[in-house]
């Protein structure tokens, strides 16, 4: 993740966190899991009352299962 804000204030990233990883640094699941919650994110729920913990839940969850259709 780039840390965006632009300010010298601390913004509770580590030093690692703010590095974008390579895509070859993500291994299939993270992708297919990265996929997944951009195809959630664009369809919220109503409420907006879902935690962000339940939408990278769901998105490993939907990588999962398409790992398991590749076998």
């Amino acid at each position: 993740m780039i840390n965006t804000t632009h300010t010298k204030e601390p913004t509770g990233q580590s030093a690692k966190q703010m590095e974008t990883p390579s895509l070859a640094e993500l291994d299939m699941r993270d992708y297919f899991a990265a996929k997944a919650m951009q195809a959630l994110l664009a369809r919220p729920d109503s409420t907006g009352k879902t935690p962000a913990a339940d939408y990278a839940k769901s998105s490993y969850m939907m990588a999962d299962a398409m790992l398991e259709a590749r076998k």
